[in-house]
Order: C-alpha cells, then structure tokens, then sequence
C-alpha cells in the first residue's frame, strides 16, 4: 500500500481515500465516539459520550439506560454473538440485534469503569478506578477481586482477555497481567517498566499488540509463556501517542492517534502508511479503530466516525484545477507516473502527486499523448488555439529528470521530424535503440534524435500499432483495413526501413469504427473503439489471424470503450464511459463484472486503465486513482432483517418474534421495513421480496427498503425478503415471518350454523305467526258468525214472527201496536249489533282514542235517557295506544253489557267509569249506586255470562262486586 506523505508544497496533492463519513449530521446521538464493534448479526455498536448507538447501514439508533439520561460508553469487546459495553455510572450492558440489557451492579458504588472483558457469556470483568478489578454476573452481582500489592495501587486504563484466559490490566504505570482463575498470580510486564499503556489486541496468528506513549510493540506466541519476563519487539516508534490497534482480514495492522490520524502496516510495522483528514478523515483525533467481518476499517474520532470499505483504492483530486479530467497517463519508470489533464502534466512518485513545471498548454479537443522516447525523453503532444476555435496540434520533446521539465524542442525540428507523433496508437520498438511509430506525415523510425522514413505499398494513414515480435506488428488503417507487417531494413546499415504485407483483411471488423489495438499475454488482439465496443482476434503464434470472436456488448457497462488494459493475474480491465469492467475467462468464455468498483471511483467516465506497481492506475472526471489488487478479498454475501412491522398504520414489532401470529380479520394492512447489513457501500445494496400467499414470483430487487401490501384476505402467509449485493452475490438467508389473518366471526361454520338456525328458526315463526293469524281471523270470523246467528239471528226470527202475528186478523188493534213497537225495538238492536261488529273489526279504530269515544257516546245516550247523572274519568295522550281488534270488541262488548244492566236493572241516580293504563296494564272499572244485589245467591243471567267469558277469551281480569243497597262494581284488567 502506498505511504501519504503530507506536504503543502505548491502542487502537490495528497491522495484521497473512499472513507465515508458519519457525524449527528447522520443521526450519531453524539460525535466524539470511543468504541466500536460489531455484533453476530452483523449490527455495528458505536459507544459515545452520550451512550451507546447502532447503525444497521441506513439508520442510528439511540438506546437510553433506563436510570440516567445521559452516559458515557467508552469500552467494549465482543463475547459469543453480543457486544458487551461498560459505561460509566451505569455498568455493563449486553447488545445484540435490536436489543439492550443493561447489567447494573448491586452493591458497588461510584461507577467509574474503565475497561471490560468477558470471561464467558454470564460472567465478565470491568475495572473500577475505586474499587479496583470487579467481577459481576448477568444479574448484577458484583465481588472486588484481591490483587496483588504490585497492581492494587496502579489507576486501570482498559482491560484485555486474550484466546488463553490471560487477564492484560493496561494502566498508566505499566502493564499487569494474570490467569482469569488465579488474579493473586498477577505480575508486571518487565519489559515495558512503568509506560502508559492505552491499549492491548492480539492477532490472528497469536501475537500480543501492545499500544503505548513509548510506542507499538509485539509478544511473540513463543514468548507468551513467561510473560513477566516476556521479551518485546517494537512495532511502531512514531512519537505519537497510540489509542487502538486493530487487524485486517490480511493481518495488517491499523493504529489510531490521539493527534496524527492513522497509520497502517505490516505485522511487523514496515511499509508504514499514513492517513490523515488531508486523506478523507473526519479528524485529526482519533480513539478507536476496528474491523468488521467486510474488511472495512472503521475509526472512532473526535467529529464521528470514518469508514474505509476499500483499503486498497486512493485517489488523486483534481476537482480544483483549471481542467478536471484525467485523460492520459505514462508509465516512466517503476516508481514514476505521469499523468495528465490535457492542460498540465502531473508528476506521481511515491505518495506524492506534483504539477510539473515546463509545460502547459491549451485544452484543445485531444488528450495529451505521453510517450517515452527510447532514448529516454518525453515526447507531449500540445494543443494551440487558433482563429475561429481551432486548434493547431504538434508534439514536443522534453528532458525529464524527475522533478522538471527542460530543453524543450518541437519533433518537427527534429531531422526527418513531424508535426505530431500519434504516440497512443503504438510504439513497436526495434534493435538498436530505436522505435517505430505513427505520425501526421506516415510511419517513421525514430533513433538518437532522427525520423527516417519507411517505405511501404500502400499510403493510407495508420491508425494504431500492435507488436507481435521485434519484426513483425499489426497495423490498424484509416480504412478499417488491418494488415500485417514484417519490418525489413531498406538496404543494408542504413537507418531506412520498408514494410512486407504479410496479411491484411477488410472484412473482420465487420465496418465497426475501431481506432486502437491492444495485444494480450494470450496472444489476442483487442480491437476496440467508441461506439463499438471490441473485436478480438485470436492469433496464431506465427501472428496470423486464427479466428475473430466478438464479445456481447450488452455485458459492459458502455459500448464505449476508451482503453483496455490487462493486470498481472491475466484479466482485463476495460475503461468504458459508464465504468471500468473486469474481463476474466473460464474455459474460452468471458465472464464481466460491470462496473467494478462502483462509487469507489469519482467519475464514472473511465479514459484510460494502466498496470502501476501490484494494481491499476485509471483516470477519471475529477480524479486519477490508483487500485490494489495485491489481495483480493473473500466475497461476502450480505445479512438481511425484517426490522419493524406496522399493522394499520400500528409499530407491532413485537410480533416479529412470535411464531405464526393470528392477526385479527381488520389488521389485514401490513407493511414490512427491512435492512440490509452490507457496509461496502451500503446505498448500492437491493432488496427483493415475496408475500407467499399473494405474490406468484420475487419482486425485481429495488433499494426500497419497506412494503405495503393492503386488504390482505383472510389466510396463512409467509414474507420473504433477501439482500443483493452490488457484486451480484444474495444474502445467504433469506429474513421470514410467518402470520395468519383470521376469518371474519360472519364466515366461520359455528356463526354460518347458527345463522342457519337462526333464519329456520325465524321462517317457522313467521310460519307459525301466520298461521296464527289465520286462526285468528278465523276465530274472529267464528266469533262474528257466532253473534250474528245468535244475537242478530234470533233477533231477526223475533221479528219476522212478530211481523206474523201483527199481519194476522186475530189480533186486535191494540195488540198489533204492541206488536209493532216490540218489532222497532228488535229493529233497532239489530241495527246496533251490526253496528257494533262493522265497528269493531275496522282498523282505523284500533287506537284507544277512539274505543273510549264510542264508549262514551254509548252510555250518555242511555245516562241521560234514564236520568242517570254519570262521570267519565280517561287517561291523557292515548292517541298512540293500539288494541288490536280482537280484543277492542271484547272490551267493547263488555262495557256495553255493564252499561246496558246498569241501566235496567240498578235503578242508579250516579254512574261512575274510570279507565287508566299503568305499566302496560288496563283498568276499566264501571261503578253505580243503584240497589245491588247478592252476586252469590242470584243465579248469573246471560249478560253476566257472556262478560265472564269475553273476559277469559280476550285474557283478562274481570271481578263483579255488589251488595243489596250498596250499588253495584264491575273491574275489568287486560294485560297490554
């Protein structure tokens, strides 16, 4: 890796790193962050002077302690699956997923921990800067261990358990250690004396790091087994003060400073690199460095937290300048790059990018084209405006001693020399010191400061060169046409050359507008351009064309093709205008990886690839960067949860951890959020999901986080979600939750059965109601003929003998009269009977209102005929009141036969008739002061017969009290 050197020389730019930053600004609950770690499911855990955070890769999350509002969390090491935190004033707490257990002590106080380490999932140590070493449990219990007397007085900074149960005490006068199940056993690290320690980690293969203001330094697993005595071997002896040490997956060391940024090594602290806020960090102050299972390094500072997922990108900004694109570059030598931005040309040595002087030119329309002569100058094509927007073009050629630009000539006033050396489309170098290129005026050979013209049989411009060997190239004409050369000397010893075809072909590139060529380790041609994307030819080892392939151009990121390139593992790199793509092969198929290093790049439009040092160099929009493939990284599919469920517009996350929860028939509104844990970059992750159930097939992976499926009917479902990464790999597991919505009460069989019922049961009776309602016409119709026969009938015969007797001679006068006033009488009581029933069977009558008015009207007339002085007492408001027919004609009948006896036979001065309704009770009373009698030595006429049984018929009460000389009462109830 390179080392960056700062420096504020005019010039000189500073590499930049791919960190992402992360502050309150993000959501953070504060900046300054102390710790980091990474729990099983993938969760970083950051502890700040406000407590501890997680950041699932879209948001922060805050967990309050339950007693204090505010806590610091400044330590934390990772048991099994969780992270467990110390926290001052509160204790320990254990952290995983979405969940906090806080563990406070019982009976210790104060709380100032400094440190903390698990010796098992339910048993830890914290330091205490009171109380010393304590041990608690999962349930608060707490027990002050006796250490020696050598480490009861020193002020504890951390605390480390390393893979052997070895307890590391780190203080400020030295380094205690001791066996986690013999604390008397505690001793002093000799070797370190009374140094401040701030920090201990032990790597992969068994080294113990230690961190301190002296420096780094390393225990070797051999010397671990007498550790008092243990020999040290430095590390690092910067004087900066060390705060954190932490490993890579390829076990290079990374060190956090308290003032200068990072540094990263090597495990033995050579090939030292150097990064600071000039390099991307958030800050010059750094506590904590740490890294997760991606391989992303992670830095705690003063202002948030700096995250580098890619270790082995940097780049060079050129947002600044005058013109921002990279377009061309030149490999001087094995430690100096040119590059260049059309304007000025940029010098890159070591870790250092410098402008350099000597040189600028116009921006014109072409690239700078860099070339080395073989005799060691620098030949740079400049651009010169002229009328009209124009631009004149020529090559000049430069001495370069690696910090300037000197002795500037035009080639053209070279001898032999052009205007301009068409330098990108290929050198084919020749013996003695000598090359053979492309130039306005055809091709020429250069050698020690000559052009010498080449002879050859046709004359058409060459558009790109590709070597074979030292006698043989390739040559791409301006006609598409391409044709092997072999390079023969025109005559003995001369410096003139001419050309022998030894093939050409119009018809392979098929007419696709390619303009360079580019020759790989197996023997392949790559004929590509703008537009077209590429044609390879397959050579023979002679150089004669095999065969042609042509690669799909819906593979790449660009039918664009700016340049190709191939690295030390045999893949191509092609530069495309939408990314750089990676061309590896597997039994003659290609296989792309589009895009490759996504966001990691400052501009997508990538001009020019090139091998530089173990890894690529490439130009940009906005920057030039260099790529490391010294270790390719394991891929590493991403985790994916389900994080919060809303039913109706309701957080019931709770129910994620239920196994199939019944959700009622009206919670049939869901919607699902869910992350992704992929902090390569975590706004190119994507997700795709299926409600089993409803969804037939995976929705198209989309970054939508969240899910709303509405009006779910009733039934068991099953949601899947998974994560896809931007190198293509699925989450390993896909994130389930299992539910069921229940049936409305209306659809289950017991409701169906019961309504079943319930409407049978209703049908039957309306059935029997209207059976019951015929029998009740019937009865009425019964009843009706039954008076009419008995009543009416026996009153019409009367009448009809009467009428008879009255025509018959035998009669006198006076008998005939009496005759005939019986037959008017009889009349009229016929005429009142049918009166009567038409009355009572009329519905219009059914009201009490207008009962009580016939009432009435009936008994005045018969009152005031017989002089009768009477009182009628009614209720108020009996519009509304209804009797229906069948009991109106009873009442009626009965009140007509009390008043009607009244009348004859009491001899009454005062009649009195009251009728009431309480609580749903009739109450008719018919009363007089007539001369009574003796209701039980009488025997019961027809009148009171007939009452007594309208009475039973109708369901009512009917009581007859009377006495000789004391009138006479009747008292009639009905039940409504």
């Amino acid at each position: 890796m390179l080392a960056l050197l700062l420096t504020a020389a005019a010039g000189v730019r500073a590499q930049r790193l791919p960190f992402v930053n992360y502050s309150t600004a993000q959501g953070m609950v504060h900046n300054r962050t102390h710790t980091i770690n990474q729990d099983g499911k993938g969760y970083i855990w950051i502890g700040t002077d406000l407590g501890i955070n997680r950041y699932d890769g879209r948001t922060f999350k805050h967990f309050p302690a339950p007693a204090v509002k505010h806590y610091f969390a400044r330590y934390s090491v990772r048991i099994g699956d969780k992270v467990l935190f110390a926290m001052d004033g509160i204790g320990l707490a254990l952290c995983l997923g979405d969940s906090v257990q806080f563990i406070c002590p019982k009976n210790l106080k104060p709380l100032n921990i400094s440190g903390t380490a698990a010796l098992s999932d339910r048993s830890f140590l914290f330091n205490e800067w009171q109380n010393g070493v304590v041990k608690m449990d999962e349930k608060g219990n707490a027990q002050v261990l006796h250490l020696p007397a050598i480490a009861s007085n020193n002020s504890f900074v951390d605390m480390f358990r390393d893979s052997k149960g070895i307890i590391w005490l780190m203080s400020g006068s030295g380094l205690i250690v001791f066996p986690e199940n013999d604390p008397a056993a505690a001793r002093k690290l000799k070797a370190l004396g009374n140094a401040y320690i701030n920090c201990v980690r032990e790597s992969r293969d068994g080294y113990i790091y230690i961190a301190s203001f002296r420096g780094v330094f390393r225990i070797s697993p051999q010397q671990r087994s007498q550790l008092s005595d243990a020999a040290i071997e430095p590390v690092f002896n910067k004087n900066q003060e060390v705060t954190a040490i932490a490993f890579d997956n390829t076990n290079h060391v990374w060190l956090s400073t308290v003032y200068d940024g990072i540094y990263k090594c090597d495990a033995s602290g050579r090939n030292l690199d150097h990064y600071t806020i000039r390099n991307g960090l958030i800050s010059q102050n750094t506590w904590n460095i740490f890294c997760d299972r991606e391989n992303n390094i992670w830095i705690g500072t003063e202002n948030g937290i700096s995250k580098l997922p890619d270790h082995q990108f940097m780049s060079f900004d050129f947002s600044q300048v005058d013109f921002q694109s990279v377009k061309s570059s030149l490999h001087w030598d094995d430690s100096t790059m040119l590059l260049s931005n059309v304007m000025d040309i940029y010098c890159l040595r070591g870790s250092q990018l410098q402008r350099l002087k000597g040189f600028h030119s116009g921006i014109g329309y072409r690239s700078h084209i860099l070339d080395k002569s073989p005799d060691g100058y620098l030949w740079v094509s400049k651009s010169v405006p002229l009328p009209a927007g124009n631009f004149k073009v020529y090559t000049l050629s430069f001495k370069f001693n690696g910090e300037q630009l000197t002795d500037s000539i035009a080639v053209s006033k070279l001898p032999g020399g052009p205007n301009e050396i068409f330098g990108r489309r290929g050198m084919i170098s020749l013996p003695g010191n000598a090359c053979l290129i492309s130039t306005d005026k055809g091709m020429k050979v250069y050698r020690d400061k000559h052009f010498y013209p080449v002879v050859r049989t046709d004359s058409l411009p060459v558009n790109s060169l590709c070597s074979i060997n030292s006698q043989s190239f390739w040559a791409l004409l301006d006609n598409r046409k391409l044709v092997r050369y072999k390079i023969l000397p025109l005559n003995a010893g001369a410096d003139s050359f001419r050309l022998q075809t030894l093939e050409e072909d119009t018809s392979i590139l098929n007419g696709k507008p390619v303009n360079s060529l580019f020759r790989d380790s197996r023997n392949r041609i790559w004929c590509y351009g703008v537009q077209c994307g590429a044609v390879i030819l397959h050579l023979n080892p002679d150089g004669s064309i095999h065969h042609a392939s042509v690669p799909g151009l819906s593979a790449f990121s660009s039918e664009i093709f700016n340049d190709i390139s191939e690295d030390a593992k045999g893949h191509i790199w092609v530069a495309t205008s939408a990314g750089l793509d990676e061309v590896t092969e597997d039994k003659n198929k290609f296989e792309v990886k589009r895009d490759r290093f996504g966001g990691r790049l400052c501009g997508k439009n990538i001009f020019f690839v090139t091998p530089f040092r173990a890894g690529l160099m490439v130009g940009s929009t906005g920057c030039a960067g260099i790529i490391g493939l010294q270790e390719e990284e394991d891929a590493y599919r991403p985790e994916v949860y389900i994080t919060d469920l809303r039913i109706n517009e309701i957080t019931r996350r709770n129910l994620l951890y239920l196994e199939l929860p019944e959700l009622h028939p009206e919670e049939d509104n869901l919607r699902f959020s869910f992350t992704g844990i992929y902090f390569k970059d975590e706004n190119l992750i994507r997700y795709a999901y299926m409600l089993e159930g409803i969804d037939k097939q995976w929705s198209t992976p989309s970054p939508e986080h969240m899910v709303t499926y509405s009006h779910l009917p009733p039934g068991k479902y099953i949601f899947h979600v998974k994560a896809l990464a931007p190198d293509g790999l699925w989450s390993a597991k896909e994130a389930v939750f299992s539910f069921s919505i229940d049936s409305p009460f209306y659809t289950r069989w017991w409701f169906i059965l019961l309504c079943t019922g319930a409407c049978t049961g209703m049908l039957y009776a309306i059935y029997r109601y209207r059976i019951d309602q015929l029998l009740a016409i019937q009865q009425i119709r019964q009843s009706i003929s039954k008076d009419l026969h008995d009543d009416i009938g026996a009153t019409v015969s009367s009448i009809s003998i009467l009428a008879n007797m009255a025509n018959s001679d035998l009669v006198s006068e006076q008998k005939r009269r009496q005759f005939l006033d019986t037959i008017q009488d009889e009349s009229k009581h016929v005429t009142e009977s049918l009166s009567d029933i038409v009355w009572s069977i009329s519905p219009k009558n059914d009201t009490l209102d207008i009962m009580f008015a016939r009432m009435q009207r009936y008994a005045s007339e018969l009152f005031e005929a017989k002089n009768i002085s009477y009182q009628f007492r009614l209720p108020e408001d009996i519009s509304n009141i209804a009797f229906p027919m069948n009991r109106r004609q009873h009442v009626y009948l009965i009140f007509k036969e009390a008043v009607n006896n009244l009348v004859k036979y009491a001899g009454a001065g005062h009649a009195d008739i009251s009728v009431s309704v309480e609580d749903e009770l009739f109450i008719m009373q018919i009363s007089d002061d007539g001369s009574g009698f003796d209701i039980d030595s009488i025997t019961p006429g027809n009148g009171i017969i007939n009452m007594r049984k309208r009475a039973q018929e109708a369901g009512a009460l009917l009581a007859i009290i009377s006495k000789p000389g004391a009138g006479t009462r009747i008292r009639f109830m009905l039940r409504m």
